[in-house]
């Protein structure tokens, strides 16, 4: 193979960060988030919100945003809800390889089906089923 073509292939694979074992914070915004306690989730998660490299922030942004994102839908707020719903699949996607076991990619897409519901209905479903996390 030619130089050049080898470099080229190497360059183009994408880069992983290395899997990171998951913080007692978000074992227990876990905990929370499937009991459906989506206030104390985010709070728990905010507390390991600032740890880790950037791609541990990203999923835990995400994570916080989808927890707040289900607290407006229980209160109600579809604005509040589409608004955070949004924002939280675009960083649980895109961090999604950092925990794979909490399989981020498939919470962003739960999420997005409530937001779907809520445009197609023009009200929050009732009830709605929250989307889990894999106990961890």
């Amino acid at each position: 193979m030619r130089r050049g073509v080898a470099r080229a292939l190497l360059h183009a694979r994408p880069r992983l960060s290395p899997r990171v074992e998951l913080p007692e914070e978000v074992r227990a915004g876990i905990r929370l988030f499937n009991a459906g306690r989506f206030f104390d989730a985010h709070e728990a998660w905010e507390d390991h919100w600032g740890k880790g490299g950037a791609d541990e922030r990203g999923a835990t942004l995400g994570l916080i945003k989808a927890a707040v994102a289900l607290h407006h839908l229980e209160s109600r707020n579809a604005a509040g809800f589409a608004w955070q719903a949004n924002e939280a699949a675009k960083h649980l996607r895109a961090n999604a390889h950092i925990w794979p076991q909490l399989e981020l990619g498939a919470l962003a897409e739960a999420i997005e089906s409530l937001v779907a519901q809520v445009r197609f209905h023009g009200r929050v479903p009732e009830p709605f089923e929250a989307p889990r996390l894999p106990e961890q």
